[in-house]
């Protein structure tokens, strides 16, 4: 699920479900 992190991200939208903060906050700390 870490790896799909970015594709289920749409998908948890499509679905009516908001992602953890954590993900949304940071979704890649060392791209930043």
């Amino acid at each position: 699920m870490a790896a799909s992190k970015k594709i289920n991200y749409p998908v948890l939208y499509e679905s009516g479900i908001t992602p953890p903060l954590c993900e949304v906050s940071a979704p890649e700390p060392d791209a930043g």
